[in-house]
Parts: C-alpha cells; structure tokens; sequence
C-alpha cells in the first residue's frame, strides 16, 4: 500500500463522516418523529522515513537502502442523544450512559475517602 492509497482512504471517510453520521435516518412512530443523534470522531496518523543509501568505503557503491512507512487509525460513535418531534413540540432527550455515571460516582467518593484519610492522618500525627 502507497501512502497515495492511504490518503485516498482518509478522503474516501471524510467524505462519509458527514450530518448523514451524525444524524440517523428519522423513524416515525405514531403520531412522533424519532431522528437519532450520534458523536462521531475519527483520528488518524502517519509515518514515512526514508534512509539515504550508504556506501562501502572501500569501492564507494551504495550497499543498500532503506525505506518505510505506516499508519494508523480509528473511529469511535456513540449516541447521544434523540429529537422527538411531534405536533405539539420538539424534544431532545438525552442518552445516559449510565455505567460512565456509575464510574463517576465511584471515583468521586474514592478521592473524597483518600483525602478524608490523609487529613485525619495529618492532625493525629501532631
């Protein structure tokens, strides 16, 4: 693979991350409109190196070369979010994730014990 070809292919996705990506095909369900809403990041990064030739001192021919290159990259999407329409109104209703909230609760009364912690240990060490 050329790093022509890789270009090509970054292009070909950023053509394709576009509100299509992000903003699903609207379902209806009733008498309500549903239009999913999604986060959407992509990243990617590249390398290329090339070695000038070396050269046997002795006769002055280049002995070899070398080259190389490579890349890497991803895509991450998650809803967030829907947008009810109806007649009356449109909503926007969030998606909760709720293990990231769980976590979050977590570490918050984790750092809150540990510091708790080292200040009693600081006043009973006096």
């Amino acid at each position: 693979m050329t790093i022509e070809n890789i270009f090509e292919a970054i292009e070909g996705l950023r053509a394709k991350a576009s509100t299509q990506a992000v903003y699903g095909q609207p379902v209806t369900v009733g008498e309500r409109t549903i239009i999913p809403v999604a986060d959407i990041k992509y990243g990617f990064g590249l390398g290329y190196g090339e070695a000038p030739k070396p050269t046997d001192e002795a006769d002055e021919t280049p002995t070899s070369s070398g080259s190389g290159g490579g890349g890497g990259g991803g895509v991450a999407a998650r809803p967030v979010a829907v947008i009810v329409v109806t007649d009356e109104k449109v909503t926007v209703e969030p998606v909760i994730d709720e293990g990231r909230v769980a976590l979050a609760g977590i570490l918050t009364g984790a750092w809150t014990i540990f510091w708790a912690a080292r200040t009693i240990r600081a006043i009973f060490k006096r």
